[in-house]
């Protein structure tokens, strides 16, 4: 499958509570066609791991993205699995790398540890809360129990004039309501100042997707660019105005060439300031 949505509680106040949630996420990531758990050794065993002390990780899974650009442009990513600034909280972190050395270690282009996907205000809780994942050639997005301070990674390639992916380099983004970390990775050694021009970019700030429930018909979808150093458009992501949508639901635009994707809009603000009712951000749900 290439999405996949549940339900359930954060519970982290003991061993078992941790394997419970830890599970969970690995068997639905392990379930996903086009996402693969290396065989790196010393990765968490979900039967034995131990829930670690506060601001510590206990283990981590490595998997990498299995598309067409794998043996040319490989992304690797590393999740830890661990305690957050208190006892009761659950977290994650997250590595990305163009290898990996069989011995738990990403190697080549990086981008570090990114923040935690869960955070001080996020105490481990009963309560269910969604997640939405999705793994498609050329993408990874992971929702993670949604909450007020809901956290989105979304990883994507480049992607040429058409919208199909290419290898020039790759996009990451970690969202919450109060941040926003985005890093970019390229492969080839120096940008190509021609890139934009030899494509042809159709996909211009805003798009417009048809709807009946506006006068005009229309709802603006805005295009997500990176820099590589050299600016380029982004395919499976965009942002879009809040109330112009229902939280949850989806739409289908084409951000970059001619062929339409499917997004998800979770209805949560990408700002953080005094416009984040305004905004939102959109992943890539096909």
């Amino acid at each position: 499958m290439t999405t996949s949505t549940w339900s359930s509680g954060s519970l982290h106040g003991s061993d078992a509570d941790f394997r419970v949630w830890g599970l969970e996420l690995s068997t639905k990531l392990q379930a996903m066609s086009g996402l693969v758990k290396t065989s790196d050794t010393g990765q968490i065993n979900w039967a034995s791991v131990v829930r670690s002390a506060i601001n510590t990780n206990a283990g981590y899974e490595i998997y990498y993205l299995n598309d067409s650009m794998h043996a040319t442009a490989p992304i690797y990513i590393k999740i830890w699995y661990g305690t957050g600034t208190v006892a009761a909280n659950p977290r994650m972190q997250f590595e990305v790398g163009t290898g990996s050395n069989g011995g738990g270690t990403l190697t080549g282009l990086g981008v570090g540890t990114i923040q935690n996907m869960t955070t001080a205000a996020t105490a481990g809780s009963a309560t269910a809360a969604n997640s939405y994942l999705c793994v498609a050639p050329g993408f990874f997005g992971l929702i993670w129990k949604m909450t007020t301070t809901l956290g989105m990674l979304v990883i994507q390639r480049t992607c040429d004039g058409t919208g199909a992916i290419d290898s020039k380099g790759a996009w990451l983004a970690f969202h919450t309501l109060t941040t926003n970390t985005v890093v970019t990775l390229r492969y080839e050694a120096t940008a190509v100042a021609s890139g934009l021009d030899a494509a042809g970019w159709t996909g211009f700030v805003p798009q417009l997707y048809s709807s009946s429930t506006l006068q005009n018909g229309d709802k603006q979808i805005f295009l997500h660019w990176g820099m590589f150093p050299d600016m380029r458009p982004l395919w499976a992501t965009a942002a879009y105005v809040t109330s112009e949508f229902t939280a949850f639901s989806t739409f289908s635009v084409a951000m970059v060439g001619a062929s339409a994707h499917t997004y998800f809009a979770p209805g949560f603000s990408i700002l953080a300031n005094g416009n984040n009712a305004l905004y939102a951000f959109a992943m890539l749900w096909e």
